[in-house]
């Protein structure tokens, strides 16, 4: 790696019990299943070799049991940070996505759908989660140079942050490639330059 290439590995956490169950968890937080915890496992390969000066987690328990996981014998503290939560769903959160839908059915579409269009009742708009991403992103790159991180988070805070790297927007939000469990990203910041992605949700991406 180049000294002043900064370089950030970004993984979604592993499966939780709402996950499995169908509710929305946005701030709220799930334990990870039996699978939530052999995904996080299994994933210790894509990152295997790999030195981590820095490790960051969204303060959300999923995403610690997660990065933990992933970590394993590593003798790396952990830093947990608000910043990298999931987008917060205000009323929805803890309330099975069907009942979601038949309560709020206009709402609920634009989320999945059409992403750009989505205006919360109550909690954040996706234009609101991308700005908190970028800042709470750019703090991070900004305090450690040349150095390699290890981040974990969720679903929607990845997809609209790597989204808005790449120049896809809110749209794609939902799109291939998509955020599963474990789904593993990479993106690097030479000096001053735009952060680069390289790696997409399992996808190795070239920015056009």
């Amino acid at each position: 790696m180049q000294q002043d290439c900064t370089e950030i590995h970004l993984f979604r956490h592993g499966e939780t019990e709402w996950n499995r169950l169908g509710k929305m968890q946005g701030h709220l937080n799930s334990p990870l299943t039996a699978d939530g915890v052999q995904q996080a496992v299994a994933a210790r390969a894509k990152i295997e070799g790999l030195h981590f000066d820095y490790a960051y987690s969204s303060s959300s328990g999923r995403a610690l049991e997660t990065i933990r996981l992933l970590l394993d014998d590593l003798n790396l503290s952990v830093v947990p940070l608000d910043g990298l939560r999931e987008i917060n769903l205000g009323e929805w959160e803890g309330v099975p996505g069907d009942e979601v839908k038949r309560l709020f059915p206009e709402q609920h579409k634009a989320f999945w759908s059409s992403p750009e269009n989505y205006v919360p009742g109550s909690g954040e708009s996706y234009d609101d989660l991308c700005s908190r991403a970028v800042s709470v992103m750019d703090e991070i790159f900004g305090r450690h140079p040349g150095r390699r991180l290890l981040v974990v988070s969720h679903a929607a805070f990845l997809k609209t942050y790597l989204c808005h790297l790449t120049g896809l927007g809110h749209k794609a939000v939902w799109q291939e490639p998509k955020a599963v469990n474990l789904a593993y990203s990479v993106i690097r910041k030479n000096g001053s330059a735009r952060p680069e992605v390289t790696m997409f949700c399992d996808r190795v991406w070239k920015t056009t």
